[in-house]
């Protein structure tokens, strides 16, 4: 009876959570449609109308690296197929990062965590104060979100079972982050700190040095690509 009292209370919570998110989210997605932007999102329009060869040309001169530039123009010639403005597709992709992780919460979180964790998460996202701005920003940093939270749920898995797999999943996706903004590094850093003392804990040598290996991989990587862009 107590179990059952309790199952009704953690719905009833979820639901209104859920509620709250789906109103968030559109209300966000309903901010695509405006075509003003300021200064920051002129320069990524700029870069995403020229060439790849030329975005990845220009970045060498930017304090960002490529990545987010040819995301964005892959995203506005799709929403030019689809009759949309330049600037609508690109605050669109902003929003895209959100939704994939939404969908996340909401199915791989939820399976771990519970519908109320992932209700939760999923609320805070979309009515957090100033959050919901980058969510139609034309520039990267809800897609850097993205693959910070992908490398927090492959760090996750690491830390459970440490498959191969998954290694070279958050080694991977750390490398893209770092293809994305430089900053957005600093918390792959943590995670990678977060996963070494948690193994040093349960004292697996091997995986400390699977996760070394990684990190090696990733500073070499990073320093080739700030050696260009220099």
């Amino acid at each position: 009876m107590i179990k059952d009292k309790k199952s009704t209370i953690e719905y009833v919570i979820s639901f209104v959570m859920l509620a709250i998110a789906v109103w968030g989210t559109w209300t966000i997605v309903t901010k695509t449609t405006g075509n003003d932007i300021w200064y920051d999102e002129v320069f990524s329009m700029v870069f995403a109308g020229k060439p790849v060869k030329e975005v990845i040309s220009l970045t060498a001169a930017d304090v960002h690296p490529p990545l987010y530039y040819i995301y964005l123009k892959m995203i506005c010639q799709l929403g030019s197929l689809l009759g949309l403005t330049q600037v609508v597709a690109a605050k669109i992709a902003s929003v895209i990062p959100l939704l994939v992780i939404d969908v996340l919460v909401l199915t791989y979180v939820r399976k771990r965590q519970g519908l109320v964790c992932a209700s939760a998460i999923v609320m805070l996202l979309s009515i957090m104060p100033q959050l919901p701005t980058f969510f139609v920003e034309i520039r990267m940093y809800s897609f850097a979100m993205l693959l910070i939270f992908l490398a927090y749920l492959f760090g996750g898995r690491i830390i459970e079972k440490g498959k191969a797999a998954d290694y070279i999943a958050f080694c991977t996706v750390g490398i893209l982050t770092a293809y994305t903004q430089y900053f957005a590094c600093i918390a792959i850093v943590g995670l990678y700190l977060y996963i070494g003392v948690c193994f040093c804990i349960r004292k697996r040598i091997k995986d400390i040095r699977i996760m070394g290996g990684c990190a090696c991989i990733e500073v070499y990587d990073s320093s080739v690509l700030k050696g260009y862009q220099e």
